[in-house]
């Protein structure tokens, strides 16, 4: 029979006699989350750069966007446990283990250190990314209000109205930027679905028949072809929106599993002293 009171007592007294210190190994949690956000950032830029080639602005070429969303997701989801897997694993079989719990305990313990590597490593990663994302945005459009070919596709609201006062006459004076800015200030009003009143639509209707030197008709039509291109064009990226953060929440979610997972194997791996070289080592 088991003495079970005896383990008990054995286990309290070695863990009263152990010295009080904090179970978290901060050293080979900073560790794993460098490494796990070092990871992510390259392969989350790379998947960026390929992105990129995959997608067309031209109708009928590329993939279309659910497709690119489904790939993004698909890729931020294998990004996400690789990255999460490799620093979770690295903490685990760094920290130095504490003998004074049971086997489970002890596997508890290098789990939790693999959490922490996931909460550290997404915090600055996310924060990386963005930051870039950011900066390269800022330098695309010119740093500032400058108009430019990107800028103007990057704006629905201002594309469309370029579209909606388009001419092949020559204006006096050129480019009317504050033209431009108020039509699309006032078509990017009606980008959540509300219906155009008849005060707007006859002011939008004089004014790109004034500038653009067409009938009335074919003004009423771009104007009502501008109000359906931005109202489409802010319901598709609402959906695209919601489509990635979704994805997103999924791969951090799955990313914390598979740190979770992988400190424990780390954890067992020092413990039985494994060789790790063997795991990339060719047969």
């Amino acid at each position: 029979m088991t003495d079970i009171g005896g383990a008990r007592l054995r286990t309290a007294t070695t863990a009263e006699t152990a010295p009080m210190h904090s179970y978290v190994d901060w050293a080979a949690v900073l560790a794993g989350a460098f490494i796990a956000c070092a990871i992510f950032v390259v392969l989350t830029t790379f998947g960026s750069a390929i992105g990129l080639t995959l997608t067309s602005p031209y109708p009928g070429s590329g993939f279309s966007g659910k497709v690119a969303t489904w790939v993004t997701g698909i890729w931020e989801l294998w990004v996400a446990v690789s990255a999460f897997a490799i620093g979770g694993y690295l903490a685990g079989r760094l920290r130095q283990r504490a003998y004074d719990a049971t086997e489970h305990e002890s596997d508890v313990r290098d789990s939790a250190h693999g959490l922490l590597v996931w909460a550290l490593a997404a915090l600055l990663g996310t924060w990386i990314v963005t930051m870039t994302a950011r900066d390269i945005a800022h330098s695309v459009n010119g740093g500032g209000g400058d108009r430019t070919p990107i800028a103007g596709k990057a704006d629905p609201a201002r594309y469309a109205a370029d579209a909606m006062l388009r001419t092949d006459k020559p204006t006096p004076g050129g480019y009317d930027e504050p033209l431009h800015k108020e039509v699309a200030s006032v078509l990017a009003a009606y980008a959540t679905g509300v219906t155009i009143t008849q005060d707007d639509a006859a002011y939008l209707t004089r004014v790109t028949a004034a500038h653009s030197g067409i009938s009335q008709g074919d003004a009423e039509q771009r104007v009502t072809t501008a109000v359906r291109q931005v109202r489409d064009n802010a319901n598709r990226a609402r959906r695209t929106a919601v489509m990635v953060a979704f994805l997103t929440a999924v791969s951090l979610a799955v990313g914390a599993a598979a740190a979770w997972a992988a400190a424990g194997l780390g954890g067992r791996h020092r413990d039985e002293g494994i060789d790790a070289s063997d795991m990339f080592r060719w047969r």
